[in-house]
């Protein structure tokens, strides 16, 4: 459908097989806070491409009719990314403040939050917001996990052109993001607070009873359990498929023709502005930065913001591993298409670098990184 996917997509291989990282001298080492002459350098350079983006890099020249989204699937890195978002991302293009709005959350059956929140924004742009907060908002959202589909058809209800809506996705290797969710519903806030405690938090119940130990907890909701809860398979098979290819509202299984659904969900990422990775999380940041030079090329660092954890974790067998690979085919097959990417577009933007700004790295200073060379 159209608001499942892209109407064409760019082949990674053919669009970036040519670039190469550039050779250069090494600076001294220096730690910086900003250089954003070099990146508006960058970003008035190429044509303002509005995608599919495919292997290549591109800045993006962000003008005040775009609008920035990122797609949150559960247990990628996303809350250090979304706080790096609402605490350094540069407002001023939308409204006259620099710090954006935080903007709702939702888990579950999004595609209401994801209309009300469009609605909202582009009211405060019209003057229409009423209440302690009537100044036009951020055209930027990224705190709810709420997937492709609501947010395309949130967009198409208010006739946004997709040229105007940039998406930001992280991916993660599909058996360590699973085992994370698993441990995060039956360990972490889920399991203390339940699913719905904050909103719709979760899009699946598992072993929760308010009154009941959490000792008790862990021991009705082990691995096997969950592998073999059909609610379950929201997150347990094929999630961030499922997330990207966008065929049913958030937190459903919506069981579509597997074939269709990888293509979609392939199609989709390319036309994402941001592919990160987990496994190279500081690569990506510095992605990040680099494609919004307008709103992030004053980033000098970002701070690791991991959910809180109970302390206990359960083995995971062998054999449950096994299990979960079988369960997310899609997901292992996306995520190494999403690696593909990802190489394409690192070498293509350090080729279209300086030396200066090719050597430089987020790096690790406690429990922050800082933009250094």
């Amino acid at each position: 459908s159209s608001l499942s996917s892209s109407s064409s997509s760019s082949s990674s291989s053919s669009s970036s097989s040519s670039s190469a990282p550039v050779a250069h001298v090494p600076s001294s080492r220096r730690e910086v806070a900003i250089d954003t002459l070099g990146d508006k350098a960058l970003s008035s350079s190429p044509p303002n491409w509005r995608g599919p983006f495919g292997g290549r890099w591109r800045p993006v020249d962000l003008t005040s009719e775009d609008w920035v989204v990122y797609i949150r699937i559960q247990k990628t890195g996303s809350q250090t990314f979304w706080q790096t978002m609402e605490q350094s991302f540069r407002g001023k293009l939308w409204q006259r403040r620099s710090r954006c709005q935080k903007g709702m959350f939702c888990g579950h059956k999004c595609e209401d939050v994801a209309r009300k929140q469009v609605e909202e924004i582009l009211a405060s742009h019209k003057g229409r917001m009423a209440g302690r907060d009537p100044e036009p908002r951020c055209k930027l959202i990224f705190r709810g996990h709420i997937n492709w589909y609501d947010y395309t058809k949130s967009f198409s209800m208010h006739h946004i052109p997709r040229g105007n809506v940039f998406f930001l996705a992280f991916l993660r290797e599909p058996v360590s993001r699973a085992i994370s969710e698993y441990r995060h519903i039956t360990e972490g806030l889920v399991a203390q607070f339940g699913p719905h405690t904050y909103g719709a938090a979760w899009d699946y119940n598992f072993t929760f009873f308010p009154k009941l130990a959490l000792e008790k907890k862990r021991a009705m909701g082990t691995v096997q359990k969950w592998l073999e809860c059909r609610d379950c398979q929201v997150g347990s098979a094929n999630r961030m498929t499922r997330f990207m290819a966008g065929m049913s509202t958030t937190g459903t299984l919506h069981r579509e023709e597997s074939t269709r659904m990888f293509v979609a969900a392939k199609e989709n990422l390319e036309r994402c502005a941001l592919i990160g990775l987990m496994e190279r999380y500081e690569e990506s940041m510095l992605v990040l930065r680099r494609t919004f030079p307008a709103g992030l090329g004053r980033m000098g660092q970002y701070t690791n913001s991991p959910h809180p954890k109970t302390g206990f974790q359960v083995e995971i067998t062998s054999e449950e591993v096994q299990r979960i690979r079988e369960l997310n085919d899609m997901d292992i097959r996306l995520y190494q298409y999403a690696s593909t990417l990802f190489q394409d577009r690192w070498e293509s933007m350090l080729s279209q670098l300086t030396p200066d700004q090719e050597s430089m790295r987020f790096r690790k200073r406690g429990n922050s990184f800082v933009l250094a060379g």
